[in-house]
């Protein structure tokens, strides 16, 4: 299983942990290193809204920038 296959593209599509939960059955802790294993792969971003993951669709180069700067400034 690639945790990629269930994270949809574009932020109006996030899905948040507990989603992916129901689809996936990981449990929280290895859902985050799943995500950070795939973030080595591709870009996947988390909404600010709480909303959940997702990756970034055409058109949405500016969440990308503000998600790195905001990761930068942890």
């Amino acid at each position: 299983m690639n945790i990629i296959d269930f994270i949809p593209f574009g932020k109006d599509n996030a899905i948040s942990r507990r989603a992916l939960y129901a689809v996936t059955g990981l449990p929280d802790r290895m859902m985050r290193k799943e995500i950070e294993r795939a973030r080595r792969e591709c870009a996947i971003l988390n909404a600010q809204d709480g909303s959940g993951y997702f990756r970034p669709a055409p058109g949405e180069a500016d969440l990308i920038r503000r998600w790195l700067s905001q990761e930068h400034s942890r």
